[in-house]
């Protein structure tokens, strides 16, 4: 069996604002791997975006940047080509208007600051693994964490493991002012170097999971410049 390890400590190196690369240094970002989560959600109907699925991000470990493409937000951001996401809470959004022309802007989004998991987070002592489609990155394994809710019989059964890489940007995504929604709802009360591998949330009308599949290489190109 695979020793297991986390991916080593990866550069932490970004730019503070977007705007100050250079279109001619910088003229694209080659995201190089693919982050793919697996999901159910039985309190959305069968045939909508949501119920089922895979979501995939893609991550630029130098620069530690994560970008959404309809791969992630699926019909909720038809209008959207791209939306690239930098640690410091920065997304940078390119659409097309109603002539067809590339547009872009950028929202910024304040990560609140979580140093421990919360206490209410409690730790069983079990363990799992993940990742697991030797697709080039090894098995991680993740301690499993249970969360009961007063005054009902919901239970959160999460697995968690620490992490050189910043995922606010995913867990926050859907704190956005945009029509554009991951089906995956993460939990943002944890620290950003906590990788939430597995969640089951049984609720009194039906159960929503998810987890993740598999990391692998890729090359998916973003282009900065604009004609």
């Amino acid at each position: 069996m695979k020793p297991f390890f986390l991916i080593p400590i990866l550069l932490l190196f970004s730019s503070s604002v977007f705007g100050q690369i250079s279109y001619k240094e910088n003229s694209e970002i080659n995201f190089t791997q693919a982050w793919v989560w697996e999901y159910k959600n039985e309190l959305i109907p069968e045939n909508e975006f949501g119920h089922q699925g895979e979501m995939v991000v893609y991550f630029h470990p130098e620069l530690q940047y994560w970008l959404f493409t309809v791969e992630a937000y699926g019909v909720s951001g038809e209008m959207f080509d791209w939306i690239l996401a930098k640690p410091d809470g920065s997304f940078w959004m390119q659409a097309k208007d109603e002539f067809g022309k590339s547009i872009r802007w950028e929202e910024k989004l304040e990560f609140k600051e979580v140093k421990h998991i919360p206490e209410y987070y409690f730790e069983t002592g079990e363990t799992k693994i993940f990742n697991q489609n030797d697709l080039g990155y090894e098995p991680i394994l993740g301690k499993e964490f249970k969360m009961k809710y007063e005054k009902t019989e919901d239970e959160t059964c999460i697995h968690l493991a620490e992490f050189p890489i910043n995922f606010d940007p995913i867990y926050f995504f859907n704190k956005l002012n945009l029509e554009a929604k991951i089906p995956v709802d993460f939990p943002n009360n944890l620290p950003g170097n906590q990788l939430v591998l597995g969640d089951k949330t049984q609720l009194a009308n039906g159960q929503i999971r998810y987890k993740l599949k598999e990391i692998s290489n890729t090359e998916y190109f973003v282009y900065l410049h604009q004609n």
